[in-house]
């Protein structure tokens, strides 16, 4: 059985900006990142996720790079 992604363990399969809004998010914008620079766990959120905080929209950039691809669970 697949764990489903829950706001108590998306930690483990994404970066968010979601301990920053104050109440129910208005929106949600993903990132998507290529094989490049972006292919790397993200320890804090950036400039941008700052903004959409402000804004009340969750920013999304879920972890998938390649040493995640034999991970039944960020499968």
């Amino acid at each position: 059985m697949k764990t489903p992604i829950n706001k108590d363990n998306i930690e483990s399969f994404a970066a968010t900006n979601e301990y920053l809004i104050k109440g129910a998010p208005r929106g949600v914008a993903l990132e998507f990142h290529g094989l490049g620079d972006g292919n790397r766990m993200i320890k804090e959120t950036n400039g941008l996720g700052r903004y959409l905080a402000e804004r009340g929209i969750l920013y999304v950039i879920p972890y998938y790079g390649p040493w995640s691809w034999m991970n039944d669970k960020a499968v």
